[in-house]
């Protein structure tokens, strides 16, 4: 007797859960839709309010009126050479500037660089010849030869000449300072209600500066005000000798027209660039990198003096 096998075919069925997840996890779909709401809101506040210009402008302002230091670089391409200004300001532990320039000038008997270093206090300035090669020769024919001015410091005296160079360079269309709360809302309000910085909102525009986007903004400096400002935050940074800058003296003046480029994250500016072409770039906020003052020194004159008499 045979036996007959038999197949049997099962089918199997898979049952899906067709409740929609945001049903089936209430909680959860709640808690991931709150997070992101909770980003669009923080990207769009950072869009429209963290970054916008006027926000970004007036931080810089209080960021440069704050610092304890900073680098300021100007380049003059000029046709017979080029002039090259590194300045280092500083805060801390005294106030004082540090200058290191070179000059490149190409004339028809050859080629003269001339670098020198100047420091600046409050009280006093000093200056040296790092280096002096020039073209000019002597009566033999022979290059002059200036090696007996070279690394020599200079200084003024006060009782002939007030100190300039760091008057000059913190008291400039750009000021630093590092003041309290209450002296940065007093040149900050000054400078708002006297309106020395009429802004450019509307021209504001995105740029990059090495790499970095900034927010460039065009700015008028009004003479005549400014100069009120500066000669209010002389008092707060100690310069005494502001006599000279009277502000009625600037009433006829053209405002300085100036592009600041402002980092969008750092609130610090990065670049200034001027009406005339000449552009500034600023670096190493902040750091705190004291200057020492010469100990040994001549006569800023006698240095001069023996200088103008190499022939």
């Amino acid at each position: 007797m045979s036996k007959k096998s038999t197949s049997q075919s099962e089918t199997v069925t898979i049952k899906t859960d067709a409740t929609p997840f945001i049903v089936k996890y209430k909680t959860a779909s709640i808690i991931i839709i709150a997070v992101l709401l909770v980003i669009i809101s923080s990207l769009t506040w950072i869009r429209q309010v963290y970054y916008s210009p006027e926000r970004v402008f007036n931080a810089m302002l209080e960021n440069n009126l704050s610092t304890n230091g900073v680098t300021r670089t100007r380049i003059q391409e000029q046709q017979a050479g080029k002039k090259e200004d590194i300045e280092q300001v500083s805060f801390v532990p005294e106030a004082a500037v540090r200058t290191l320039q070179t000059i490149d000038q190409k004339t028809p008997d050859g080629n003269n660089k001339v670098v020198t270093q100047s420091i600046g206090t409050l009280t006093n300035d000093y200056s040296e010849f790092i280096s002096i090669d020039v073209s000019q020769k002597d009566a033999k024919g022979k290059k002059l030869n200036y090696a007996s001015v070279e690394k020599q410091w200079g200084k003024t005296d006060p009782k002939e000449q007030p100190a300039q160079i760091f008057r000059s360079t913190v008291l400039s269309p750009i000021p630093f300072a590092n003041l309290d709360q209450g002296a940065r809302t007093k040149i900050i309000d000054l400078m708002k209600q006297s309106k020395a910085y009429d802004v450019q909102y509307s021209r504001v525009k995105t740029v990059k500066v090495d790499g970095t986007e900034a927010l460039a903004f065009p700015v008028k400096i009004n003479s005549e005000k400014y100069v009120t400002v500066l000669k209010q935050l002389a008092t707060f940074i100690g310069v005494n000798n502001t006599d000279d800058l009277k502000p009625e003296d600037f009433k006829d003046q053209p405002p300085i027209e100036v592009t600041i480029a402002v980092g969008k994250l750092s609130r610090q500016i990065l670049e200034v660039t001027y009406a005339g072409g000449q552009k500034e770039t600023y670096s190493a906020y902040g750091m705190v990198e004291p200057i020492k003052i010469p100990q040994s020194t001549i006569s800023l004159n006698e240095l001069r003096q023996k200088a103008e008499s190499i022939q």
